[in-house]
């Protein structure tokens, strides 16, 4: 008997480690190492600070890797699918690319950095053992031993919807109406969802049709919307304008042309997707044929320089455009600007982090403020801008703003005029990501232009437009703001160019807002996101096209 024990113990000590792991366990009872999650802060920084910041707080457009919010996003769920998720989007430059030890190691300073505790055993990078592993969670306690809840926005009559302190500790507005504008709530609204299950999408058009065009970013395409509701397939044409080195194009804005009815034109924004990064923004034009839902007559007109501002930076691209009354079209062009940033936006022997001014064959508008000037390119109109991703024409006014995205702190809103500096990265609202202050840390500097408004925190601006419609009378005089990190469609009302209030709309969704346009019809049409700084071919299909009405 004494034998068969022993025998039975021995059978024990030698079960194989795969055996062991089928043990169903939680992220609470310690499934990683202090060391394993200690490896993972370098590759942090050098892979994903940028984006999500150093304390993995969020960035422009990346969410936070902490927090309830964060941990509501994987609750109930198996760790295999945050792993997987990290595996499919990290790096941002080259997604899919990092090694499974690697994403272990980023993967257990996340639960680190959300007060998981450790264990004896490091966390294994075996799909079968992290399947076993739940993410269900329980709330989070903060440094000071306090319960962490996740961030509202207020929606008090009157006050800031923001409660939250500044990143940059000593910003100062240099008037009233620069920042924390007062709630003040309007018309109610319904919902109606009329695109479902995209991927990522990055703009839309309206055709005269009926019809609406959605680009998709990457992999680029651009698609039909019927006046029926039926989604069509991608449109033929736009893959043969890539480069011969390109493996695709991600595609940007779309605006039609004043004169569709009769040319049948329509504008677009890209870029070639080349040894894992992107080049800088290409402006093409085609005639599209809507029974045909192909492209005739494609070709690019513009292409921004450097050709590749960064190996290793390929986000910050810009790419909106907003036609002139005239017909001219207006381009923004992001930086692509790294950590500490780089002042390629001061300099004007480079597109990037300009606002420029072309005519609809890609030539130099004859208004521009720099033609002739030696050492600068003919095509900028306006400089010091960080990365534009709203851009238009206040159809009241005629005058062209900008939002663009800032550091830590600092998002924009700008009126953009003839031949002005908008600072970056000499003057910002905001710091760096690391913390530290950007340059001399300062906001003003004569010469230099201050927005009309900044968001701090950052909302991650994307899309706007200038409501004039008939549907909503109190949003006449209204810009529309998407907010990508606020998730939010931010609806700021404007008097003799100062925002006088602010009020955030769609938080019921929950969603990234990419894009916003005003319909022929009054209706307010909002494209969300289910992307992140970095898109992927696994990018969950969960984006939508909705629209506004009264209710």
């Amino acid at each position: 008997m004494r034998s068969r024990f022993l025998v039975l113990i021995s059978l024990l000590q030698f079960v194989p480690p795969a055996a062991v792991a089928q043990v169903p366990k939680l992220v609470s009872e310690g499934v990683y190492s202090t060391a394993q999650a200690d490896r993972g802060k370098p590759l942090y920084s050098q892979q994903c600070a940028l984006c999500h910041g150093a304390e993995l707080s969020g960035g422009n457009e990346a969410p936070p890797l902490t927090g309830e919010r964060f941990l509501a996003k994987w609750q109930s769920r198996p760790l295999n699918d945050l792993f997987e998720n990290i595996r499919a989007t990290m790096p941002a430059d080259k997604p899919g690319t990092l090694g499974r030890p690697e994403t272990t190691e980023l993967l257990a300073l996340i639960l680190a950095a959300n007060h998981f505790p450790s264990g004896r055993q490091p966390l294994s990078s075996d799909p079968s053992a992290l399947k076993l592993i739940g993410f269900k969670t329980l709330p989070t306690a903060n440094a000071a031993g306090s319960l962490e809840s996740t961030h509202e926005l207020a929606r008090v009559e009157g006050r800031p919807i923001e409660t939250l302190p500044p990143e940059k500790s000593d910003n100062k507005p240099a008037f009233p109406e620069q920042t924390r504008a007062p709630f003040h709530a309007t018309s109610p609204y319904k919902v109606t969802t009329l695109v479902d299950k995209m991927p990522a999408p990055w703009s839309l058009a309206f055709l005269p049709s009926g019809g609406i065009l959605l680009t998709h970013r990457l992999p680029g395409s651009l698609r039909m919307l019927d006046s029926q509701g039926k989604l069509s397939e991608p449109i033929a044409g736009i893959a043969e304008l890539a480069s011969p080195a390109a493996k695709g194009v991600g595609m940007l804005d779309v605006v039609a042309d004043p004169h569709y009815s009769a040319n049948h034109r329509i504008f677009f924004t890209f870029f070639d997707y080349i040894d894992g990064t992107n080049t800088n923004t290409i402006v093409a034009s085609a005639k599209l044929d809507e029974a045909r839902l192909s492209l005739t007559d494609a070709k690019v007109i513009f292409r921004a320089l450097p050709t590749f501002p960064s190996k290793r930076l390929g986000g910050k691209t810009g790419g909106r455009i907003a036609i002139a009354p005239d017909g001219t079209l207006f381009v923004s062009i992001g930086d692509r600007s790294d950590s500490p940033p780089w002042a390629v936006a001061q300099d004007l022997n480079s597109h990037l982090g300009k606002i420029l001014h072309i005519t609809v064959d890609g030539s130099p508008a004859p208004d521009n403020p720099f033609l002739g000037k030696p050492g600068v390119l003919p095509e900028i109109w306006a400089y010091g801008v960080r990365n534009p991703e709203g851009l238009a024409f206040d159809p009241a006014t005629g005058r062209l703003w900008d939002n663009e995205h800032g550091p830590r702190g600092g998002d924009e809103l700008n009126l953009i005029e003839k031949g002005k500096n908008y600072g970056w990265p000499v003057i910002a609202h905001g710091i760096d990501y690391p913390g530290n202050a950007i340059g001399a840390g300062i906001t003003h500097q004569d010469g230099m232009e201050e927005p009309v408004y900044y968001w701090d925190p950052v909302i991650a601006p994307s899309g706007l437009a200038f409501y004039t419609g008939t549907l909503f009378p109190d949003w006449n005089g209204s810009a529309f703001v998407g907010g990508l990190r606020a998730r939010m469609l931010d609806r700021l009302s404007i008097k003799n160019d100062k925002v006088v209030a602010e009020e955030p709309l769609l938080l019921e969704l929950g969603a990234r807002i990419r894009d916003v346009r005003v319909g022929p019809d009054g209706a307010v049409y909002v494209l969300t996101d289910s992307g992140s700084a970095g898109i992927s071919p696994n990018t969950p299909l969960t984006s939508k096209l909705v629209k506004l009405t009264p209710r």
